[in-house]
């Protein structure tokens, strides 16, 4: 065989093997979102009950970041921020067991008037990447946010103005 075949064979091969990680790659991180495709009515509804709760709490147009729920899985007990009524906790713990326990985190602010809420999953990365599934009217102030971290992430649209974050 010639060198200019063998070098045009590695080369289709290379190229096969990028494309092949690629595809599963993007595969895994979009499977992390269907919980939300299965289950985004409760999603909404979470949403629109922190929403409720939290406008009672806000007398100015931003807000800081509050825990609304934080499970603390092995080392402690769950966490409900004290505003948190027993119909969200409910979907909430609902969430949690559709998520197989992976739901870490409920996370809300208002910035720039903006509503940001954030689900993180698998925060401690118990079952593999962490990832977010997050509700902000404006996409701007959603990968100003994260980009802040110093982790890297690949950026989903869901539906609307939800979002999955897979971090890296």
């Amino acid at each position: 065989m010639s060198f200019k075949k063998l070098l045009f064979i590695g080369s289709a091969a290379i190229v096969l093997i990028v494309a092949a990680g690629y595809v599963f790659t993007d595969m895994y991180y979009r499977a992390k979102y269907d919980i939300f495709k299965e289950h985004s009515p409760l999603f909404e509804a979470v949403k629109d009950e922190a929403e409720r709760l939290m406008s009672k709490q806000e007398g100015r147009n931003d807000t800081g970041v509050t825990i609304l729920y934080d499970n603390g899985g092995n080392a402690s007990v769950d966490y409900f921020d004290e505003i948190v009524n027993a119909s969200l906790q409910s979907k909430l713990r609902e969430l949690d067991v559709l998520s197989e326990g992976k739901l870490s985190i409920l996370r809300y602010s208002k910035q720039d008037g903006q509503s940001l809420i954030q689900f993180l999953f698998d925060w401690e990365s118990a079952y593999g990447k962490p990832y977010d599934i997050v509700y902000c009217e404006s996409r701007d102030i959603l990968v100003n946010d994260y980009d802040s971290d110093t982790t890297e992430y690949v950026l989903d649209k869901l539906k609307g103005n939800w979002y999955g974050m897979a971090l890296k």
